[in-house]
C-alpha cells in the first residue's frame, strides 16, 4: 500500500458521525413513508370509471337496439294481417302441421281469454318462428303471437310492453322460447 493511500485510509477512519446524526438517521428509516396521495389515482379512477360506464351504455343501447329492431318486425308483421295457413283451434294439431318447428308453440304463459286459430311459418330476426292467429274471446279482437326458439341473441330481449305505430307489442320469454303478442291499439271513442 502507498503512503498515499494509507494518508486516505486514516484520515476517513478518523471521521465518524455523531450519535445524534446516527440516531436520526435510524429514526428518519423507522418511520412510514408517505403513502401516494388520492389525488394521484384520480386521473386513473376516472379513466377507468369512464371505460366502464362507457361499456355499460353501449351494451343498453344495443339491447335497446335489439328490442326495436324485434318489436318493429314484429308490427310490421302483424299489420300484413296475412291469414293462417294451418286453420285450427288446437295447439298440439298445429305444432305437428308445422312440423319444421322444433320448439313448443304453446305455453302456460299464453293469455288464457284467447282462442286459437291457426298458424303459418314467419321468422323474427332471421331466426324460424311460428305465427300463430289468437281471437279475444270477449271482444273477438284478432292478435298475432309469434314464438320463435330462444337463441343468444334473441336471450338479450327483455320483456316489454310496447305501443307503436298503433300497434300494441307485449314480449316475454320462457326458458327456451321468446314471446310477442301483437295487436291493434283500441282507439278512444270521443263523443
Amino acid at each position: 500500500m502507498s503512503n498515499l493511500d494509507k494518508h486516505i485510509k486514516q484520515h476517513y477512519q478518523s471521521k465518524a458521525l455523531s450519535q445524534s446524526k446516527v440516531d436520526a438517521i435510524l429514526t428518519e428509516g423507522n418511520e412510514k413513508r408517505p403513502t401516494r396521495s388520492w389525488r394521484s389515482f384520480s386521473p386513473l379512477v376516472a379513466a377507468a370509471l369512464l371505460i366502464i360506464g362507457f361499456v355499460f351504455f353501449n351494451n343498453y343501447q344495443a339491447q335497446n337496439l335489439l328490442n326495436q329492431r324485434v318489436i318493429t318486425e314484429i308490427a310490421m308483421n302483424h299489420s300484413k294481417q296475412l291469414d293462417a295457413e294451418i286453420t285450427t283451434s288446437d295447439y298440439d294439431d298445429l305444432q305437428t302441421k308445422l312440423n319444421r318447428v322444433d320448439f313448443p308453440i304453446y305455453s302456460e304463459t299464453i293469455p288464457e281469454n284467447h282462442q286459437l286459430l291457426g298458424g303459418r311459418y314467419c321468422s323474427i330476426q332471421g331466426e324460424l318462428a311460428a305465427q300463430l292467429k289468437l281471437k279475444h274471446k270477449k271482444t273477438g279482437d284478432v292478435k298475432t303471437l309469434y314464438v320463435t326458439r330462444l337463441t343468444p341473441t334473441l336471450k338479450n330481449v327483455k320483456n316489454q310492453t310496447i305501443t307503436q305505430n298503433s300497434i300494441t307489442t307485449q314480449l316475454w320469454k320462457t326458458s327456451d322460447c321468446l314471446f310477442a303478442l301483437a295487436s291493434k291499439t283500441p282507439t278512444e271513442t270521443t263523443y
